[in-house]
């Protein structure tokens, strides 16, 4: 299943609420590889029921079974971090439905999901299966000042393996599959690239 756009999904009273989380955290982790900042929210009950049952219903529509709301991360990316990238991958959190949200943002910067390109606005999710499909953003110099806030949303169903052991299972069939897509998400990305 490829990715879903929502758009304007959150009220402004529910931005405000995760506006006023992200500023109340002091966890934040640089990540100097990616250009970007991470925080990890500690406790999703920190993020209200509402907003929980509301994205998990989302998530749940999306995945066609009920899907439970698994965690959640702040991100902030920015060239104050470093070269902002986020090279082809699958997620290693658990989420078999991963809901992508921009918070905040004065730039540009899609998401290409098994070489399908989405652009989000502020207020926009993309919904799509994190761990399962292979996923990055293309190569893209972001401007002094220049900025995305987003949050990744994580959902898991009740047999997922996350709920039964702390490790992911070994796929390495998948792993070499995944070797084949990534050489030719590289040609694509060239190929857009080069448009």
């Amino acid at each position: 299943m490829n990715g879903k756009i929502l758009t304007n999904i959150l009220s402004k009273n529910e931005i405000d609420e995760l506006i006023a989380i992200r500023d109340s955290m002091n966890n934040s982790r640089l990540d100097r590889k990616k250009g970007r900042r991470i925080n990890p929210l500690p406790d999703k009950n920190l993020l209200s029921l509402r907003i929980r049952e509301k994205l998990s219903l989302i998530a749940s529509e999306y995945s066609g079974r009920p899907m439970e709301f698994h965690a959640v991360a702040f991100g902030r990316y920015s060239n104050e971090f470093g070269i902002p990238k986020l090279l082809p991958h699958i997620d290693e959190v658990p989420s078999q439905t991963t809901l992508d949200y921009q918070l905040d943002g004065n730039t540009k910067w899609s998401i290409i999901i098994e070489g399908v390109e989405y652009i989000l606005n502020n207020n926009d999710a993309l919904l799509f299966e994190g761990e399962n499909v292979l996923h990055w953003r293309p190569e893209k110099v972001f401007k002094d000042g220049e900025f995305l806030d987003l949050l990744w949303f994580q959902f898991v169903d009740k047999n997922h393996w996350s709920h039964f052991s702390d490790m992911m299972p070994n796929y390495n069939d998948f792993k070499q599959k995944l070797m084949l897509k990534i050489k030719r998400s590289e040609e694509h990305t060239s190929e857009l690239q080069s448009r």
